[in-house]
């Protein structure tokens, strides 16, 4: 990590927080809370509505690997992005594209005669979505088998 600074452009003093997970990218503030410039709306009940934040801290770091793309750029660069975590990824982007504009409640349907069965009823079944941590295995596998030798340290 190269710096942490906070929305006016000053920056934090190292002292104040610590890196707990340099792999991960955690890291925590040794005293206090980070600040945050959260909105909070309020209808006419009472109800508060977050996530109308505006970014406050900025964390540089270098790290990582180079892209074709950065190779291109700089002639100083030399791609070292492994071609089987390139193409894992590419694989996944493919499904997220291909499932973009697909009614997620939708389980399955069929053409003549129109029927369509939704997640929740009860002959629908279960339904893996992205945010689940078996999504990877389930929806796209060649890719998690890929990715899960470097997350578990199988490739130097």
């Amino acid at each position: 990590m190269t710096s942490v600074t906070y929305l006016d452009g000053d920056a934090e003093d190292s002292g104040n927080f610590e890196i707990h997970d340099s792999q991960a990218g955690e890291i925590y503030r040794v005293s206090g809370i980070w600040t945050s410039l959260d909105d909070r709306l309020a209808d006419a009940s009472g109800t508060i509505f977050t996530g109308q934040g505006r970014k406050a801290w900025t964390i540089v770091y270098d790290g990582g690997w180079y892209t074709p793309k950065q190779e291109d750029d700089d002639a100083l660069v030399t791609r070292n992005l492994p071609y089987d975590i390139e193409h894992a990824v590419c694989q996944i982007a493919l499904v997220l594209y291909r499932n973009q504009k697909r009614n997620p409640s939708v389980q399955s349907e069929t053409l003549m005669k129109a029927s369509q069965v939704y997640a929740g009823s009860s002959t629908s079944r279960t339904r893996h979505n992205e945010s689940a941590p078996n999504w990877l295995q389930i929806t796209v596998p060649g890719a998690a088998m890929i990715l899960d030798r470097y997350r578990f340290g199988l490739v130097a």
